[in-house]
């Protein structure tokens, strides 16, 4: 074992990478409780893992801990592995700023960050916020250095775009020019080194991560032989990763089922409520879900379900296969959701508790349906019997 000094001095370095550990989870998971418990893994696995650092960065040692939990544990269970189903929820972003003119920006260049793709938007998080060079990113990402260039470019040229209107500084070049060096950004990894150190994206991400903070860290004293440590932290890792990756509980009815209950955990009251309900916009969304689904009943059978306002329509997926889901809110705002996928059979109609969240299950004949909500299971029994007589 190492010695008493050398474990606080590895304790207090654990400790000090902690906040860029957070903000990084933070990028990645879209949410400050996901965040927590991400974060949190990470230095209990840090701890575990002690005896594997020997030198370097512990920021990005912990960064890469951190990233790996992330690929390995929870986007294994993820309702999609693409971006047609997000993590991030865009009303999140006013959770965590205030309403000062420049945090209502902040918050504005927060949601921009989390609507880029995955890769992206942890590259940004790796250079923007935590402040790794494009060659620490490239060896904690696993990819050449030419890549985190690409990626930030693209970054940079969403973000100027939006922020300014056009994807250059305002005033500084002509159209030709730009389009000529956006053309020898492809080539010419000395031209992208030379335009990221001008990038004007960067203190905008920076800005807007550095105001959101991360809680106390929590260093758990684990004075145990490494045996009985690896056991115990791998335990308390397991725990932890059971909160990120919201686990279910035993898995009930077809694999989508819990699925997306998983996904519906995402979901809260603030932005179901967010959700303008439009008519025009209903049989518009109702049409497309008919058109992909097959179903045989539009938003008029919906409309006037007792306890629930119908919100909006919108096609997702599971393993390559259309999935509709169909949000309600009941009187108390809190989001449920009628799921439906095409599929045989005439099952009965089945209630579980999946993810935390109450469900009831049937099947039309020509598809499964389920219907999802954090309410309790009396209220969900008589919306389905409700639902059912309607499609």
């Amino acid at each position: 074992m190492k010695s008493t000094k050398n474990q606080k001095a590895f304790r207090q370095a654990v400790a000090a990478a902690h906040p860029s550990v957070w903000r990084f989870a933070r990028a990645m998971t879209g949410r400050t409780d996901r965040a927590d418990d991400l974060a949190q893994g990470t230095v209990l696995r840090a701890l575990e893992r002690q005896h594997q650092f020997t030198s370097g960065s512990m920021e990005a040692w912990c960064i890469t801990i951190c990233r790996s939990i992330w690929l390995n544990e929870l986007r294994a269970r993820a309702v999609r592995e693409k971006s047609a189903i997000h993590l991030y929820d865009t009303a999140t972003a006013a959770q965590v700023f205030s309403e000062s003119e420049t945090n209502i920006f902040a918050a504005q260049v927060f949601t921009k960050v989390m609507e880029l793709p995955e890769a992206q938007r942890e590259t940004a998080a790796l250079v923007y916020v935590s402040g790794f060079t494009f060659r620490e990113a490239a060896d904690i990402l696993d990819v050449p250095v030419g890549t985190v260039m690409s990626r930030l470019f693209a970054v940079r040229k969403k973000l100027t775009a939006w922020s300014e209107g056009i994807a250059f500084p305002r005033g500084t070049l002509a159209n030709e020019r730009a389009e000529a060096l956006a053309t020898r950004r492809e080539t010419d990894s000395a031209l992208v080194a030379r335009l990221m150190a001008l990038d004007p994206a960067k203190p905008m991400v920076a800005d807007a991560f550095a105001r959101i903070t991360p809680p106390p860290v929590d260093l758990p004293m684990l004075s145990l032989g490494r045996p009985m440590l690896a056991a115990a932290s791998g335990a308390l890792v397991a725990s932890a990763a059971a909160l990120i990756l919201w686990v279910a509980t035993l898995p009930s009815g077809p694999a989508w089922h819990r699925q997306v209950a998983e996904y519906q955990v995402l979901y809260t009251a603030q932005p179901v409520s967010m959700i303008p309900p439009s008519s025009e916009a209903l049989i518009e969304q109702f049409g497309a879900l008919r058109a992909t689904l097959s179903v045989g009943f539009g938003s008029e059978a919906l409309a006037d379900v007792k306890g629930l306002e119908l919100l909006r329509a919108q096609i997702l997926g599971f393993e390559g296969a259309p999935l509709g889901q169909i949000v309600f809110a009941d009187p108390l705002g809190r989001p449920v959701a009628l799921c439906l996928m095409r599929g045989g059979g005439q099952d009965p109609v089945t209630e579980a508790e999946l993810a935390g969240l109450s469900t009831v299950a049937w099947s039309t004949g020509t598809h499964d349906i389920l219907l999802v909500g954090p309410v309790p299971g009396g209220e969900m029994r008589t919306w389905a019997n409700a639902i059912r007589t309607r499609i």
